[in-house]
Parts: C-alpha cells; structure tokens; sequence
C-alpha cells in the first residue's frame, strides 16, 4: 500500500471516486485528485506518483463564494487533463458564467480561455487532442431560443472556430462513441417527442 502525501478528502454522500474527484491517468503511472476547502471557496488540481506517493499541486482558484465544477451536483467534474498532463482543461464561474479555460499541466499558468461570451457551459463530452478540438455542451448562446435548452458545439482549445453542431430548436442530449467518431443525439422538447439521430463526426 502506498500512501498519497496529502490532507485527507472530504466524503460526503459519496466518495470522491463516486463523484469522479479522483481518476487514474491512462498509463496508470499517475493519481489526479480535486482537493475542496471546507466552505467551497477553494479548489485545487493535484497530482500523485503511484509508486511513491508525492504529490504536486497543479493549479488552484479561490473565490468569494461557492466554487463548482460542474453546474449540476455530483455530476462529473468539468476537468479534463491532456496530453500525458501537459495540459488541463478547467471549468470557471469566475466571470460570472460558466467558461472553459487551457491550463499548462507543468506550470499551473494560464494559457487562454477556451469558451467565452454568454454561453453557459454544462459538460464536456470528447476532446479530439489530435486535432485539437474541444466537444462540449452548452446553453444561452443560441437566440430566440430556451435558454435551458442544451446544444453541441465544437470549438478549438486556443478558443476559436466555435462552431454549432446540433442546430434543432429543442434539447439536445448527446454520447460519444469511446473511438469519438459517432455520437447519438437525442433531442426534444415539451411538445415533441424525443428524435434519435446518429452522426458521423467528420475528421477536420
């Protein structure tokens, strides 16, 4: 047994591997673990050797009120950390809406904001690190329209070329294939039934 070299996580309802606090890197060399202040006004992304250990905490926010990751509770967590952790993909309320922002994985410093503007981010569903192209859902951007109604997009992770992919008037629930070249959409509202549509997502 090795232990992390870290306070103690808070365990509420469930643990923070239920709630997706904590998450093995893909080569397994590596442990990622979101530490909270009690009282919610502090995060932080922190890192583990898993065969010694150590730890390193790689970025931080603090806030005057209630910090998220995620506008729904217990929901998995909007952080998303890439190449071999090099970068890290970071969910922020601190403008007052809810954005996506690149960070460096080695320094912890800010490199751009991903997503800006009105639009309220709810998840990110794929990240094609490849092509450099960040999948997300999100509200509010689209006009004359419900502002709860969840659409997909697209955008680069230097922030540009955001790009609608689901234009239907109606909520938009949406999966990936594990390989990201399909996804299911299921959209509808209160007065439709729910549609089903695969798509084949178009290499660029």
């Amino acid at each position: 047994m090795v232990s992390i070299d870290s306070e103690p996580l808070r365990v509420l309802l469930v643990s923070p591997i239920e709630s997706h606090f904590v998450w093995w890197s893909e080569d397994s060399e590596r442990v990622y673990f979101i530490q909270e202040e009690r009282g919610y006004k502090a995060l932080q992304l922190r890192v583990a050797d898993a065969k010694t250990g150590a730890t390193r905490k790689i970025l931080e926010e603090h806030g005057p009120t209630y910090l998220e990751l995620n506008l729904i509770f217990w929901v998995k967590p909007n952080v998303r950390v890439l190449s071999a952790g090099s970068e890290i993909i970071w969910f922020s309320e601190r403008d007052g809406w809810a954005h996506l922002y690149l960070y460096d994985g080695n320094t912890g410093k800010l490199k751009n904001r991903i997503v800006s503007g009105t639009m309220v981010v709810r998840d990110i569903i794929f990240v094609d690190e490849a092509k450099r192209w960040l999948y997300f859902t999100g509200c509010g951007q689209e006009k004359n329209r419900d502002p709860y109604f969840k659409h997909l997009y697209r955008v680069k992770l230097d922030g540009s070329d955001l790009e609608l992919l689901t234009p239907e008037n109606a909520n938009h629930e949406v999966t990936f294939s594990p390989s990201g070249r399909y996804f299911v959409d299921t959209y509808s509202r209160v007065d439709s039934v729910p549609l089903t549509v695969l798509h084949f997502r178009q290499e660029s």
